[in-house]
């Protein structure tokens, strides 16, 4: 029964991931510059990505 409520409250947490807002950024380019910004929801593959892992720890 543990581990169930260990996978759920991990389900729970991956899925409150997808609403915050959140710092993004970047390293490189021809210049080699710090490039950041702010956005207001998670790219759409980051987002398939956690929904799957939720699922995953959800069936277990």
């Amino acid at each position: 029964m543990v581990l169930t409520e260990a996978l759920q409250a991990d389900s729970e947490q991956l899925t409150g991931q997808l609403r915050p807002s959140h710092r993004v950024f970047y390293f490189g380019g021809k210049d080699n510059t710090y490039e950041r910004c702010l956005l207001n929801e998670f790219p759409t593959d980051a987002k398939k990505s956690l929904m799957s892992e939720a699922g995953v720890a959800r069936m277990r």
